[in-house]
């Protein structure tokens, strides 16, 4: 494909998120044409027509698939829609980037595998935080050995109450806190810390829907402890805390960067620093409430689409992610850790 010329995307549903970050950061991508939008509902198509009005409107979206003009498409459908529609999209020759989970179950998300390593075509799951700056931050200072020997970490992913679809309070239909929001640190913990999961445990609460909040424990292969809470019934938190011999790296997703707090380092006088950036952040969340990594996220898409390559994360992501919430789950079942090696088949390794 030309540099010069654009990549003709269709978006394939346009709900909530879909409004709130896909279709603002693919209208805003001078390499991008959003060519079609496909919803089963006209409303929802009429609002993402006010972001790409000369985008052709779709209610179903195999007229997007059966489209010629068509490179690439964005699959913003409710979960349990998203491994039937990306292995329709490889079988129709588009590069396909899958919002997460990338299944509901594995062997649907194997499936997914199977597709996109036969199409040859660029295949990227939504793990949109691994272009977080501020994730990307922590992972340097990781390989560059600023904390030292890593003693744990913990996280916090949390959102509050407020109304919620119905695919998203079952989790047959690819609801639940597991799959919404724990899947995204059950990739991050890969990527910061470079390396697999060994074993996952988690304790589950159906309190406004059902598995609406979560403690998740994971050791990585080299044994960190990893204590993660994620509820979408509690108050608006995104953080992440790293323990090492030689400090504590912590952000949340306000954070005008990273900070390292060394081990002598009075906690008062640290508590005033990070204070003291309170204003500040609370002058981004207004200015700017939506999350950049959307935009980063996508754009490595577009120009892997470009360039004919793939790009990471990848749809394995995707399968060795849901592999932990899968393993997660088993884990209620004896209160246990669960081994991740029984989860991962062998058919998506590279």
């Amino acid at each position: 494909m030309s540099a010069d010329s654009k990549i003709s995307v269709g978006v394939l549903g346009c709900g909530r998120i879909a409004q709130l970050a896909h279709l603002n950061a693919l209208v805003g991508n001078p390499l991008v044409n959003v060519a079609a939008l496909a919803d089963a509902d006209a409303g929802r198509r009429d609002q993402a027509a006010d972001f790409a009005p000369n985008a052709a409107q779709c209610s179903d979206y195999s007229e997007v698939l059966s489209s010629k003009e068509i490179d690439a498409v964005v699959i913003c459908l409710p979960p349990a829609l998203h491994a039937r529609v990306a292995i329709e999209a490889f079988a129709a020759g588009k590069h396909v980037y899958l919002e997460k989970p990338v299944a509901i179950d594995l062997v649907e998300a194997e499936e997914v595998c199977r597709a996109w390593r036969a199409s040859g075509k660029a295949g990227m799951i939504g793990f949109n935080f691994r272009f977080n700056r501020l994730y990307l931050e922590a992972r340097e200072h990781l390989k560059w050995g600023t904390l030292g020997q890593v003693v744990a970490a913990r996280s916090v992913f949390s959102a509050a109450a407020r109304p919620l679809p119905k695919w998203k309070r079952s989790r047959r239909t690819g609801g639940g806190v597991l799959l919404d929001l724990a899947s995204h640190h059950a990739d991050i913990a890969r990527f910061l810390f470079d390396e697999d999961i060994a074993a996952v445990r988690a304790t589950i609460l159906s309190q406004r829907c059902e598995g609406d909040t979560a403690l998740v424990e994971v050791h990585t292969l080299s044994g960190i402890p990893i204590q993660s809470f994620f509820s979408m019934s509690a108050i608006e938190e995104h953080s992440f805390s790293i323990y090492g011999q030689k400090g504590r790296l912590s952000f949340d997703r306000l954070s005008p960067n990273v900070q390292i707090t060394r081990p002598m380092q009075p906690y008062d006088k640290v508590r005033r620093v990070w204070d003291s950036f309170a204003a500040l952040r609370l002058k981004r969340l207004l200015r700017d409430p939506s999350e950049p990594s959307f935009a980063a996220s996508l754009d490595a898409f577009v120009r892997s689409v470009r360039d004919d390559r793939q790009v990471k994360p990848d749809l394995e992501d995707g399968y060795r992610s849901l592999a932990v919430i899968a393993a997660a789950e088993k884990s209620l079942e004896t209160g246990t850790f669960v081994e991740l090696a029984q989860f991962t088949s062998v058919a998506v390794q590279s």
